[in-house]
């Protein structure tokens, strides 16, 4: 899970990056640009940018709220869930919310020029309850109603 959520935030990071860096002409301001300084930006086009981001960090970042869903801990005895059908629904949802999220970064740079792909990305221009993403997105959600799925559920409430 910590690897796939990992590159997860990176894909985030790298998102918040173009979206500033589409805008830009000058090579010294592109050299100099760091992806956490982007975030702002991003929320303009997709509000729970920060969010998301957030949420992703938390596990990039070893928080020891994380200690108890990666570690098993009993007496005299410590290991590590290596596999779980839970950690997989987590990195499909967040997957699909990153989808969404460049959708809508490509949306904000193409302009109508995005149309087609978000089209075939989404079924639908705007993002609402009936495009494909959306619909993927609740069902996922569906799995027995895990607190892990709620998390991220509440990314994009």
């Amino acid at each position: 899970m910590l690897e796939v959520f990992s590159i997860l935030r990176l894909c985030v990071e790298t998102i918040f990056w173009e979206s500033v860096v589409f805008g830009l002409a000058d090579d010294n301001a592109i050299a100099s640009l760091k992806a956490q300084t982007c975030i702002t930006s991003a929320k303009i086009f997709y509000a729970p940018a920060g969010k998301l981001y957030g949420y992703l960090s938390k596990f990039a970042h070893w928080g020891h709220e994380i200690h108890p869903r990666l570690l098993s801990i009993e007496e005299n005895s410590i290991g590590v869930l290596t596999a779980s059908v839970v950690h997989r629904a987590m990195g499909l949802a967040l997957c699909i919310l990153i989808l969404d999220f460049l959708t809508e970064a490509i949306k904000c740079a193409y302009r109508e020029n995005a149309n087609e792909f978000t089209m075939s990305v989404r079924g639908a221009l705007l993002s609402n309850e009936e495009t494909k993403n959306h619909i993927m997105f609740q069902k996922v959600m569906l799995y027995d109603n895990l607190i892990e799925l709620t998390e991220i559920a509440n990314i994009i409430k």
